[in-house]
């Protein structure tokens, strides 16, 4: 669909395809776990592309999330068709949580379902981000981020400040205004993309 194809032509502006020889994470078995609100970390697929190019996708799993459709397929169960192809071109991590906020982020397992708070999460990721960039200045990390955007108009700024460099939001078309008003400054960060699903309410 037309949303995914900007999701890889974003992840091509910020951080360029692969090279061919590195190890792919294989998110085959994660399809599974998606709507059940567990996050899992996979194994790497023994074939090698490229290390210096990771993509971390984060999902929101609280309750609200549940309610989306997109031409009459659950968003979570559209995720997790397509999520997997990322695992063919890029190496990463899947990350799915609702209540990862700042006073938990060392915490890498969580369970979904209810309120939202990213801050931890982002806060981790931009931490490994900097690790990994002090062995490898070549190193390049981008977080796909998929979400309601149901969130504390105040909490958008610390996924910049702690966040890795370079992201992608993931949200409903619905979202646009909402985010115009709340992360405005998001517009003219040439880091940050965004990508509007023209989902649909069911719940």
């Amino acid at each position: 669909p037309e949303w995914f194809s900007a999701i890889e032509a974003g992840l091509g502006e910020l951080i360029g395809m692969p090279e061919i020889g590195r190890k792919n994470l294989d998110y085959e078995g994660a399809q599974t776990y998606i709507s059940q609100g567990v996050a899992v970390f996979r194994k790497l697929k023994s074939k090698v592309i490229d290390k210096n190019k990771e993509v971390y996708v984060l999902m929101d799993q609280s309750g609200s999330m549940g309610g989306y459709a997109f031409e009459g397929i659950s968003f979570l169960d559209l995720l997790a068709q397509f999520v997997p192809e990322l695992g063919k071109k890029y190496t990463g991590e899947f990350w799915v949580c609702d209540a990862c906020g700042m006073n938990k982020y060392k915490r890498l397992i969580y369970h979904g379902g209810g309120g939202t708070a990213f801050g931890g999460a982002f806060r981790k990721l931009g931490n490994i981000e900097k690790y990994k960039q002090q062995q490898n200045p070549d190193y390049e990390m981008c977080v796909i981020f998929f979400s309601d955007m149901l969130i504390p108009a105040n909490e958008f700024k610390q996924y910049k400040q702690y966040g890795p460099t370079k992201q992608i939001w993931v949200t409903s078309t619905g979202q646009k205004e909402m985010l115009l008003k709340d992360a405005p400054w998001i517009r003219a960060d040439e880091n940050i993309q965004e990508v509007y699903i023209n989902m649909e309410k069911t719940e």
